[in-house]
């Protein structure tokens, strides 16, 4: 005990010397609040434009006040109460963070939302409650497959060549799907199978240096990979870029591909193609099951 007064002694000491040491003309500001709730995404889905399902994984705010540019506050693991030193008229802006392909500890500004922006009145210790809204920025492109009537034929998936008598790849839209009602892809090995690559159709023209993410909901009791097939005159590349763990709720995944694709579109030329590849292996005498749904590849 007379350890713990000694420390609250030695505590109170310094902050009243800290007070005391300040110049006597400097003000405490006392903050004003915003209270940030969870983020909305918004989706455009019509004769013109193909967006695909409102899923995402926005986990994070990024904050800023634009005062004549922008100033970061922070950020901010959601729902946040931040404190704002600042009273008035105020512009604050509001940037959707994710994890950086699948890291827990790395995260971003998610390149291909638009960031949400707010006008508030603050007051002191007056707390404002923010729900921000985004939607996907514009010029970006799109190839989705949610197996749905609405699905871009711009990016269907098939089966590969290691496909075995009883591998399946059936739609369902029970208890078991992301959505109730909505169809998603169940991806199961047969007996006799030890692998199946699960691989999209070739997706030619993609660019070099600019942003390139692969969105997908998944959940699986094994270990499976996502990787690329490079297709190039000299032949089918494959290679993985990432391996992702078992699952057994919904999750949503953003892999960066900007710097795979990018690479090896200098390595084998401007006409290289890519396939996207789901790779699952039978490590043991479980059978493998693989659920995805909301696919989408996005770049600039």
């Amino acid at each position: 005990m007379k350890n713990s007064y000694s420390i609250l002694i030695v505590i109170s000491f310094f902050t009243l010397f800290i007070f005391q040491s300040c110049d006597k003309d400097e003000k405490v500001v006392i903050p004003s609040y915003i209270f940030v709730k969870p983020f909305k995404l918004q989706t455009i889905n019509n004769s013109t434009a193909q967006q695909g399902d409102t899923s995402h994984q926005i986990l994070d705010v990024w904050v800023y006040i634009d005062e004549g540019g922008q100033k970061f506050l922070g950020s901010y693991g959601l729902p946040a109460l931040i404190p704002i030193q600042k009273t008035g008229k105020t512009i604050l802006r509001f940037a959707a963070g994710v994890k950086h392909s699948g890291q827990e500890f790395q995260r971003i500004v998610y390149p291909f939302y638009d960031d949400y922006i707010d006008t508030l009145n603050l007051e002191v210790l007056k707390t404002d409650t923010v729900e921000p809204v985004v939607n996907y920025s514009s010029n970006i492109t799109f190839a989705v497959e949610d197996y749905d009537d609405n699905t871009s034929s711009s990016y269907s998936i098939f089966k590969s060549n290691s496909y075995h008598l009883g591998d399946t790849l059936i739609k369902i839209n029970d208890t078991r799907a992301w959505k109730e009602g909505k169809n998603s892809a169940l991806l199961k090995l047969s007996d006799s199978s030890y692998q199946l690559d699960y691989i999209s159709n070739v997706k030619n023209g993609l660019p070099m240096g600019s942003p390139i993410y692969l969105e997908v909901d998944y959940k699986c009791n094994t270990t499976f990979q996502i990787g690329l097939v490079c297709k190039t005159i000299q032949g089918d590349f494959p290679f993985s870029v990432l391996v992702v763990y078992p699952n057994n709720k919904w999750n949503k995944l953003y892999l960066d591909l900007t710097d795979d694709i990018s690479s090896k579109l200098n390595k084998y030329g401007w006409s290289t193609g890519f396939q996207i590849d789901f790779q699952i292996t039978k490590h043991d005498t479980q059978t493998p099951e693989l659920f995805l749904d909301n696919i989408k590849l996005i770049y600039r």
